[in-house]
């Protein structure tokens, strides 16, 4: 009986060193990227100094980031990472500051973070290689039409605003993720709340930022579920966003006094899938952002900076627009291929529209481990009306070197090259 006793002791022991020695102290890991190259392309608007040639150098985003992990006796990883982005003739900023502890209970994440409405989604732009497509640097010299709606980000995304989130265990392939943001305009410290709208969406308010819809009691709900069938991967995923919403502005009656008026609540949904075999992979998606953040009568009339007034006219009667997008791509040794369409598609009223359609194809060639050299294409139309194109003129303010866009279609044709480590 005392040997058993003690061989029970010993292998309790045993174990307990095992646990024990599973504990890792905190520990540095530096990752980064960074992209230049050249971008030219023709159009048939080209004000606004966009579009024509020569063709422009760019360097683009670049990030270093830190990260600190490590993990407890009883398995509990902790974790925290710092991320800084830089863009050229921009100062550079802390993009992403959080914590997060991750275990069997599943992931949880506190912080300048995205959410599931970043995280959980795979669609056609998951497989754009190049500068990135729809999501990357054609915007910079394309004049896309006043009322056209952003084709990747739901209404109601809240970018890197600061949140709370919850990542569930994977069960059977399903994923659950849940997101809380107070406020979306609230980015990093104290002194930036209400003033900084980095995590602000493109919307369909496109003139001064501080006219801009201001997101409250942001919840972005995510479902996944990924699998493998012999040579198959497949999945899916399905997000929710809703918030509450407001602007605040100065009417023509009050002049000076800041006065808050309530839009729409937040009510938009996204679908996606994907399919892959062997060197192939295909994808798709889908968002419905309904009235989100328009306004909740028509003829609201504000005043910008410089005192010019805006009249959204009767943009209340349309809606806050749909897009979808397909895209298929290619592996092939070290190179890389991918083709894909997005489409967007608003009313700006009971009956007018602002649509657009991108079509891009990308060429990826892994040069060496963390360098790449690529090649894009886009064709481009977008198309829009002259009620719309007044609102956005009016919202940029008299002041304003910048014009209102009309329909433009053109060719965008970007190369460079990427690093990481």
């Amino acid at each position: 009986m005392l040997k058993h006793g003690l061989k029970l002791l010993l292998l309790g022991a045993v174990s307990c060193g095992a646990v024990w020695s599973q504990a890792q102290a905190p520990q540095l890991k530096i990752n980064g990227f960074t992209s230049m190259g050249a971008i030219a392309g023709k159009q048939s608007n080209r004000g606004n100094d966009k579009g024509g040639s020569p063709a422009e150098v760019q360097v683009n985003c670049a990030e270093l980031g830190f990260t600190v992990a490590g993990m407890s006796a009883s398995g509990l990883e902790y974790k925290y990472r710092v991320v800084m982005e830089t863009i050229p003739n921009i100062p550079t900023t802390i993009s992403k500051n959080y914590v997060e502890f991750g275990g069997d209970f599943g992931v949880i994440q506190g912080g300048t973070v995205k959410g599931p409405e970043d995280t959980m989604i795979f669609n056609a732009l998951n497989l754009v290689g190049g500068g990135g497509g729809i999501d990357g640097s054609f915007s910079s010299v394309y004049n896309m039409s006043s009322g056209v709606i952003d084709g990747v980000e739901q209404s109601g995304h809240s970018g890197k605003a600061n949140k709370l989130v919850f990542y569930s265990p994977i069960v059977s392939g399903f994923q659950l993720g849940v997101a809380y943001t107070p406020e979306v305009n609230y980015y990093g410290g104290k002194s930036d709340k209400n003033t900084n709208n980095r995590a602000i969406a493109k919307d369909i308010y496109l003139g001064a930022k501080a006219n801009g819809p201001r997101g409250r009691n942001n919840w972005s709900i995510g479902l996944k579920y990924n699998a493998e069938t012999g040579a198959w991967t497949y999945g899916t995923a399905a997000v929710w966003i809703k918030e509450q919403n407001y602007m605040n502005i100065v009417t023509p009656a009050s002049v000076t006094t800041l006065n808050r008026y309530k839009l729409n609540s937040t009510n938009t949904y996204s679908l996606s899938a994907f399919f892959g075999r062997d060197n192939w992979k295909l994808a798709a998606g889908w968002m419905d952002n309904g009235k989100s953040r328009l306004p909740r009568d028509t003829n609201i009339t504000y005043m910008t900076a410089d005192k010019s007034q805006v009249n959204l006219g009767n943009t209340a009667l349309g809606n806050a627009g749909k897009a979808w997008n397909l895209g298929g791509q290619y592996t092939l040794g070290a190179y890389e291929m991918a083709l894909t369409y997005f489409n967007t598609n608003r009313k700006t009223d009971a009956v007018q529209k602002a649509t657009s359609d991108v079509v891009t194809c990308s060429l990826d060639y892994k040069a060496l481990e963390g360098l790449k050299f690529f090649g894009e294409v886009d064709i481009i139309r977008s198309k829009t009306n002259q009620d719309s194109m007044a609102i956005t003129q009016a919202s940029l303010g008299a002041t304003s070197t910048t014009r209102a866009v009309g329909s433009n279609s053109g060719t965008i044709m970007v190369a460079g090259t990427k690093i990481s480590f």
